[in-house]
Parts: structure tokens; sequence; C-alpha cells
């Protein structure tokens, strides 16, 4: 599958990011959160910003 990049991803569940990640991941994709909060969504660690990352497919932004 292809690796998604959740840009503004947040552990509030609140949020559409948030939904997106689980909504991916029960779907069995591998995804990469980028997010200015700590913490971890759909059991993936908020990444900061200005990580470099390799192998991304597609991108969301929220």
């Amino acid at each position: 599958m292809k690796k998604t990049l959740i840009i503004g991803a947040t552990p509030n569940a609140d949020r559409y990011a948030n939904r997106a990640a689980h909504m991916l991941t029960a779907k069995g994709h591998p995804i990469v959160n980028i997010g200015i909060k700590q913490g971890e969504v759909a059991g993936v660690k908020i990444e900061k910003p200005g990580t470099p990352f390799k192998d991304i497919d597609t991108v969301t932004l929220y």
C-alpha cells in the first residue's frame, strides 16, 4: 500500500486529521504524522515539521 504523509496531525479526536489517520490505518495504509502537538495518532508518533521522510506516495494537509 502507498504511504501517506499527514500534515497537521493532532491527537485531538475531534479533528479531521485524526479521523483520516485512523481511517487510513484501519484500511492498512502506512502513515507518517507531522504536527506541532506531541503525541501519537493511530499508533504512529507525531513528528516535528522539518523532519525529512522517504518513500512518501501521497500527502494530506489539514
